[in-house]
């Protein structure tokens, strides 16, 4: 699968996530919406309940007062008893179970019915009040008919003597005899006497009984009427009590749930967010070192094919190098073996011919040097070069090729030195490339110095084989530095000296082959010191 289509592949998983998430927020947004509906009909309900509750105190102690009633009085109780009905109606309409429905149907009709007897109490203590009407209908009458009555008591008493003035003369006066008609006449005139206050007394004996049994008969259904409203009073307050306690129970289940679904639905959502976000970051990681990887591998192969394509131009550049060393340097020795034999047959002095035959094995000799150095390298750069392993003394080899240089250095007047510090060991690798690199910087430094001397140091320490080859020659600059190791590469002050060039190239590959590294410290006029 190609970077393109798996970054493509990792943007549209990216996008679906991100769409769900947006998808899950809209709906924990309608859930909160929901529930800031259900809590605002939650308050809006016990507003209502409030509100009918103060109302019904209103009416009740309204209907405390039915015995001073008037009709306007009434009418107004019962549009009070319509608004209340209607509020309960409202409260009917956000009502989520069939019981408080019930309940508050039940609550309207006993408002209803209380209402009706009411009405029936106020007709009532109007009739009692209809019997002191009759009452003071009838008296008026009753009282009139007692003052046509003749004034008989007031001729009695003037006919009569006074009672002190009886009794004071009747002790000097004799008492008088009355006779038997006499007596009989004053008794039918007491019996006259009396008669208008007989029907007085009867016309207020009449009144008193029917006013008796009017108002003992309105008291019986007065208080029949007032057991019904009491009857349906208390009905009423356990109605509206039970309302109350059902609203209440009502309320406490749905603020319950309502706390329940918030706290499931918030738990929820940080799941499902957490979960959204540990997958979203997961993905972006994933993404991240998939990119990564395959930038990684991309530059990888780039720094390969920059790395192969640069290889493939030194190695073309060193054959090109190779060759030209090959056709300058094995010019001037082919050239002096050729003269040398074109003389030889020629010549009959012996010690000419001696030297025609020494100089022909000094240019065989250092074409055959040449050879070999080529063959290294090539041997080297192709990755053909095997390594022999073997056991041997670190002291002995570099004694061995020093010893091989002194004689070189003699002929140019130079003094060469060395040192060797805990070198009497015997190690394991391969000597030979370990001698050719030892050999190639003794040799580099006897080309490059003229006066002076060239010392060899070295020491074993802890696994650690450190040696170095100091000169006293012309030395060279930073710069210069940088291209001794370049294979064919030639300094301005090596124009002159013969060779290809590899030897410095040859012992900086042999070095890296086997884990170590090699660098040069020189300046120039002051010589230099290559350290292994």
């Amino acid at each position: 699968m190609g970077l393109k289509l798996k970054i493509i592949l990792g943007y549209a998983i990216l996008i679906a996530l991100l769409a769900v998430t947006i998808c899950l927020f809209r709906r924990e947004q309608i859930k909160r919406n929901t529930l800031l509906r259900n809590e605002k009909e939650l308050v809006h309900t016990w507003q209502l309940t409030e509100q009918i509750y103060a109302d019904l105190l209103e009416l009740a102690t309204e209907g405390e007062m039915v015995s001073v009633w008037k009709q306007e009085d009434y009418l107004s109780y019962s549009e009070r008893r319509r608004e209340i009905c209607d509020t309960l109606w409202i409260l009917k309409s956000n009502a989520h179970t069939t019981g408080l429905q019930g309940e508050i149907d039940t609550l309207c009709l006993l408002l209803k019915e209380k209402e009706r007897l009411l009405g029936t109490v106020m007709n009532t203590f109007k009739r009692l009040q209809s019997q002191t009407d009759i009452i003071n209908e009838r008296i008026p009458s009753i009282i009139s008919k007692v003052e046509d009555v003749p004034d008989a008591p007031e001729e009695k008493s003037l006919r009569e003597e006074p009672a002190w003035r009886k009794n004071i003369f009747s002790i000097f006066r004799k008492k008088e005899k009355k006779s038997a008609y006499l007596r009989q006449k004053e008794k039918s005139e007491r019996k006259k006497e009396k008669a208008p206050s007989s029907v007085t007394t009867g016309m207020l004996y009449s009144l008193n009984h029917e006013v008796t049994r009017k108002r003992q008969a309105q008291q019986r259904q007065l208080t029949t009427q007032m057991d019904s409203l009491y009857v349906k009073n208390m009905d009423l307050n356990r109605k509206l009590n039970s309302l109350i306690r059902t609203l209440e129970f009502e309320s406490n289940r749905r603020i319950s749930d309502r706390y329940r679904r918030f706290v499931s639905e918030r738990e929820h959502s940080y799941l499902v967010i957490s979960f959204l976000a540990i997958s979203v970051s997961l993905l972006a990681f994933l993404l991240y070192i998939i990119i990564h990887r395959e930038l990684n591998r991309k530059y990888r192969y780039e720094k390969e094919l920059e790395a192969s394509d640069t290889r493939n131009r030194e190695l073309l550049q060193s054959r090109k190098d190779m060759m030209l060393s090959i056709a300058h340097d094995l010019r001037s020795p082919l050239s002096t073996i050729k003269g040398a034999a074109e003389l030889l047959p020629e010549e009959s002095v012996p010690e000419c011919r001696s030297e025609y035959l020494e100089s022909i094995s000094h240019a065989s000799d250092y074409m055959l040097t040449l050879v070999e150095t080529l063959m290294n390298f090539y041997l080297l750069d192709t990755e053909q070069n095997r390594s022999q392993i073997s056991v041997y003394n670190l002291e002995s080899l570099f004694k061995e090729v020093a010893d091989n240089f002194v004689l070189q250095a003699r002929k140019k007047d130079l003094r060469f030195s060395s040192e060797f510090l805990d070198m009497d060991i015997v190690v394991s690798g391969d000597r030979g490339q370990l001698q050719q690199i030892i050999s190639n910087l003794i040799a580099n430094a006897l080309k490059f110095t003229e006066k002076g001397g060239i010392c060899l140091s070295a020491e074993y320490h802890g696994g650690e084989l450190r040696f170095s080859v100091r000169d006293t020659g012309c030395g060279m600059d930073s710069k210069d530095t940088e291209r001794i190791f370049t294979a064919f590469e030639r300094l301005e002050n090596a124009r002159n000296v013969p060779g290809f060039g590899l030897g410095l190239t040859i012992s900086y590959r042999l070095v890296s082959r086997m884990g170590g590294n090699i660098r040069v410290e020189s300046r120039p006029g002051e010589g230099s010191t290559f350290i292994v």
